[in-house]
């Protein structure tokens, strides 16, 4: 019994482990950049004035990229309100993405999310305050 238990937990690691499994419903694609078309990355926190940081190490940047990725996050329809609390551009070769927190909308681009902003606002803020001008 035991060992038949064993095999049958076994094997629905290897199959979670084969056919993967994702933590959330958006397209990875959905502003996600390879790791090799990275270059610079600017943040601009609000409250006024805004404060900027800009790096080019790939390992911040990387991370970045990694908490959008893996951040929960829920399609929604454009925001009409304009403004941002948090701007982030990633430059690479192949042009740049923007990403921009206001309230509990994350815009990529011209996709438009629902997050837990708390969340990710105190991830963002830590990476910004990594960054060494």
């Amino acid at each position: 019994m035991k060992k038949t238990f064993s095999i049958i937990v076994l094997f629905l690691f290897l199959l979670q482990f084969v056919c993967g499994c994702k933590g959330n419903d958006t397209p990875a694609a959905s502003g996600s950049q390879s790791a090799v078309d990275m270059r610079t990355m600017t943040i601009t926190m609000q409250p006024s004035p805004p404060e900027t940081k800009t790096t080019s190490d790939q390992n911040i940047i990387e991370k970045f990229i990694k908490i959008i990725d893996e951040c929960e996050k829920q399609k929604t329809e454009p925001d009409e309100n304009n403004g941002w609390q948090i701007h982030v551009t990633v430059e690479g070769a192949n042009g740049s993405t923007s990403y921009t927190l206001r309230d509990n909308i994350l815009r990529i681009n011209d996709d438009f999310y629902t997050v837990d902003a708390e969340a990710l606002t105190d991830k963002i803020t830590d990476i910004f305050n990594d960054i060494k001008e």
